[in-house]
């Protein structure tokens, strides 16, 4: 039996977890979400995820010591690691792959974008398992995602264009709001 690729989303902001589940799950995987370190830790100890999307601000934790853990855990030795974030600092990104992030999305990411990243991150998945003799897990993951892509290619862009435009609507509201002097708003 074929094992969904297990995708775990670490974000405090409820609406970027709903539409990064919605896209995992849109692309044929299973996603696991955490808002906070805790969260994390309950869910490491029941599951061991290919993937791991990672926003900087985690409630309750230091992310780039999160990260440094994820690395020193031999059962998440092979999982990659892509941090999101509205920050484009560039001294921050490279602390941060430094730190062990196998990549680095900003905030507000696309669709196809984040789709591609993936790809790429399984890809690279694959490379170190093949390298360890283990890839067949990895590559039936990706075929898997592969069908499901191409299933449903014509639904794609109308899903990444309504997410996207949600997500505009949600930065100019922040905006909108930090400038008539509510300074408690997180843009990114």
């Amino acid at each position: 039996m074929k094992k969904t690729p297990q995708v775990l989303v670490v974000d405090d902001d409820m609406m970027i977890q709903i539409i990064l589940g919605q896209l995992i799950r849109g692309f044929g995987m299973e996603a696991l979400e955490a808002k906070s370190a805790e969260d994390v830790e309950s869910l490491l100890s029941l599951h061991s995820p290919e993937l791991i999307l990672l926003d900087i601000n985690i409630p309750g934790s230091d992310t780039r010591e999160l990260l440094r853990s994820f690395r020193a855990d031999p059962k998440l030795e092979n999982t990659k690691i892509i941090m999101i974030s509205g920050s484009d600092n560039l001294a921050e990104i490279a602390a941060y792959v430094n730190a062990g992030a196998d990549d680095y999305i900003l905030k507000p990411f696309h669709a196809t974008l984040l789709k591609t990243r993936i790809i790429h991150a399984l890809d690279g998945l694959e490379r170190d398992q093949r390298q360890k003799g283990s890839y067949v897990h990895v590559k039936e993951a990706k075929q898997l995602l592969q069908k499901v892509i191409e299933d449903h290619a014509g639904m794609d862009a109308p899903l990444a264009d309504g997410l996207n435009a949600v997500l505009d609507e949600m930065k100019e509201s922040c905006r909108l709001l930090k400038k008539a002097g509510k300074s408690n708003v997180r843009l990114g």
